[in-house]
């Protein structure tokens, strides 16, 4: 998902069974500029839509670079997935709840 050529970006996708349920990952390192990000971010988006089934459980994980939080709110509505990890330093991973973007 390399949008120029002064940063070399890129995602892994990997498929895994858990008690018979195809789970679908993937971890990403975008770009450091806004719009890069954006048109890597979609093209993210394009591959999750031709490779994943729109009912398989989906992990999207990485560095995002994503300082402004925008993504989130374009992946959610591209894909309907949800933040599980808000950006805040006093709650635990494990005491998160999935919430909608704001």
């Amino acid at each position: 998902i390399s949008d120029h050529r002064f940063e070399s970006r890129g995602l892994l996708h990997c498929e895994f069974e858990v008690d018979g349920v195809h789970v679908h990952c993937i971890c990403a390192h975008l770009g450091l500029f806004e719009e890069s990000r954006v048109r890597q971010a979609d093209a993210m988006i394009a591959r999750i839509r031709s490779h994943v089934p729109n009912d398989a459980p989906l992990v999207i994980a990485g560095d995002f670079n994503d300082w402004r939080h925008r993504l989130g709110r374009r992946l959610f509505e591209s894909l309907g997935v949800v933040e599980g990890f808000p950006a805040t330093a006093t709650r635990s991973a494990a005491a998160m709840s999935l919430t909608e973007p704001g």
